[in-house]
């Protein structure tokens, strides 16, 4: 028997330790809603720009995963650098989003800009970070 997680109180506690992973939070429950059961990391991020999400370096999401948000998908593709993922309880991440947005931490929670560069894999994204934050990303 696995452990069941509560999708509610993950998005609580990742709002109150790491708020900045909100907008992600937010991007995979619209990949979800779009009936894309399964999505990789990239096409996470297309969808934060997609909603004008906050300029924040993601190197991977494994904070979502150890959060009990995410669930990883099988074995990373492309020689470990596509990895895919799914909301472990859609519904109980709607419900923890719903309530954040009701009382105002969705507006004050996606200020932020900056997560930090990590490894992911390749030896070249540490240096890179620069230049992607740098990128043009419409601005909300």
């Amino acid at each position: 028997m696995g452990v069941v997680i509560n999708g509610r109180d993950a998005v609580l506690r990742v709002a109150k330790e790491d708020p900045q992973w909100l907008p992600a939070v937010r991007a995979a429950l619209t990949l979800t809603e779009r009936s894309i059961g399964e999505f990789a990391g990239a096409w996470l991020l297309d969808e934060m720009l997609r909603q004008h999400a906050p300029r924040t370096w993601y190197p991977n999401f494994r904070r979502l995963v150890t959060a009990g948000i995410l669930e990883k998908v099988g074995e990373s593709t492309r020689g470990g650098q596509r990895a895919y993922y799914r909301l472990v309880d859609a519904d109980g991440v709607r419900r923890g989003l719903d309530e954040l947005e009701r009382e105002g931490w969705l507006s004050s929670a996606t200020r932020l800009s900056f997560t930090g560069v990590g490894r992911s894999g390749r030896s070249d994204l540490g240096a890179a970070a620069e230049a992607i934050l740098g990128a043009d990303f419409p601005n909300p």
